[in-house]
């Protein structure tokens, strides 16, 4: 850590957060701050060292983050990895020309193809702080928690194995991307969360020179969580739930920052799913096209973003290499849990 990247009090602000806890609007039927601490944690991690983390991208067993960057050979770099005082610090020393990055789960070059842990259904949180003033001119990304498929992330070594959509081309991909929550570059009262559904093969489209990628992104236009006057330097607590779909009650996804949950944070979907094009979904392929789908409502649920509920997600806390981002810690309540 560089000597002024100091990171917020973290025992300050745990306590501050222990009292006021779930004190917020919250939705009748949607969870709370309050009530993820009284349910099941499965996967928790405050940071008490750093022996929770690979930190030498040795891709062992029996870590909770990982280093390993998804679709590359390459490591976050150690001397952007640090944890002080219960405090993990991503990022701030550069040297990288990606992404710097830490996850639940990465991809090996051995059956499953997978390791750490991953999840299906629950209630994450991860309680973050960052200050814009230590973003450099040069930054190609902000702090971020989110999520992907494992089964894609696999796709390293494996293609389209884990994510091949049944009655389609071989090499037609479907998979789930799920963002709990993505900055802007400048010190908006506002971030983004975002469910992405992927699909198609990994291709150039027909007479297109772009570069190759997935055909289609479908994504909820809800996605703008607005939060009012912030000080993104202090810790704020970012959680998303997501109820598989039961039966005929349909999956649900909803959005909360520090405890409080919002009418227009849904998004809700109703499998089987079927073959393509789902709602929402372009009319002609891109690299990617993106379009938009907001089902935020149960009666608008249809088969875009059922995918979900087939897949795995693993976790990923993400920012620019000189840009750090500081984590008081993760932690998942109510999942089915996987460890590979």
């Amino acid at each position: 850590m560089n000597a002024d990247q100091t990171p917020p009090s973290r025992r300050t602000s745990r306590r501050r957060f222990l009292q006021t806890a779930g004190a917020g609007l919250v939705l009748a039927g949607t969870p709370s701050l309050a009530r993820a601490t009284e349910s099941q944690v499965v996967f928790f991690d405050d940071f008490t060292s750093a022996a929770t983390i690979d930190v030498g991208a040795t891709d062992a067993p029996g870590y909770n983050w990982y280093p390993r960057k998804w679709f590359r050979t390459t490591a976050t770099r150690p001397e952007n990895i640090s944890v002080s005082d219960s405090v993990l610090t991503l990022g701030g020393n550069g040297g990288e020309s990606d992404l710097t990055r830490l996850s639940t789960a990465i991809a090996v070059d051995t059956s499953p193809y997978a390791r750490g842990t991953v999840f299906h259904g629950g209630y994450f949180e991860a309680r973050i702080a960052f200050d814009h003033a230590e973003r450099p001119p040069t930054a190609g990304a902000n702090p971020a928690f989110w999520s992907m498929a494992i089964e894609h992330v696999a796709h390293q070594y494996v293609g389209t194995f884990y994510t091949q959509w049944p009655g389609q081309a071989a090499g037609y991909s479907h998979y789930i991307e799920l963002d709990f929550m993505e900055h802007f570059s400048d010190p908006r009262q506002s971030y983004v969360c975002t469910v992405h559904d992927w699909s198609g093969p990994y291709a150039t489209p027909p007479g297109s020179d772009d570069d190759p990628f997935w055909w289609y992104d479908i994504a909820n236009g809800n996605n703008i969580v607005q939060v009012g006057p912030v000080d993104w330097s202090e810790f704020h607590t970012y959680s998303c739930y997501w109820a598989p779909q039961n039966g005929s009650t349909p999956g649900h996804v909803q959005w909360f920052f520090d405890g409080l949950a919002g009418p227009t944070t849904n998004v809700y979907w109703a499998g089987p799913i079927g073959a393509p094009p789902l709602p929402g979904q372009a009319p002609e392929p891109g690299t990617p096209a993106h379009t938009s789908f907001t089902p935020d409502t149960p009666a608008e649920a249809d088969r875009t973003f059922a995918i979900l509920d087939q897949q795995r997600i693993a976790l990923t806390l993400t920012t620019d290499p000189g840009f750090p981002m500081y984590v008081d810690w993760v932690r998942v309540s109510d999942s089915t849990v996987e460890v590979l």
